[in-house]
């Protein structure tokens, strides 16, 4: 599993979360829903952002933006990506989860 430091901004304007390893170059992106997930030019996950994330956690709008902490895993199946994925903030209760998504190396690198 490929861990990474990870920066967390949220725009509350716009209401979009988005862990990303800053010393990563995105390439491209593809929506998942309401989820983008950024890759670098080697094919590699190196951010994730979701949108209307404050439907499901309206507490996210009186946070104060600079104190979400976040955290970013990638673990890549020979045909699959699993991004594991958390953030927390004060009044916030810590959120764990994860998406699987098909993935192929090659055919990202191509792109």
């Amino acid at each position: 599993m490929a861990k990474r430091s990870i920066r967390v901004d949220y725009d509350k304007d716009e209401d979009l979360l988005h862990l990303f390893n800053e010393k990563g170059n995105v390439k491209f992106s593809i929506n998942i829903g309401v989820v983008v997930v950024d890759f670098d030019f080697r094919g590699y996950v190196v951010g994730i952002e979701f949108s209307e994330l404050s439907k499901q956690f309206p507490m996210l709008k009186k946070i104060d933006a600079n104190k979400i902490k976040g955290d970013l895993s990638v673990n890549y199946g020979p045909n699959w990506i699993q991004i594991f994925y958390t953030f927390s903030g004060p009044n916030l209760t810590q959120i764990n989860s994860s998406i699987i998504t098909p993935y192929k190396r090659k055919l990202v690198v191509a792109q």
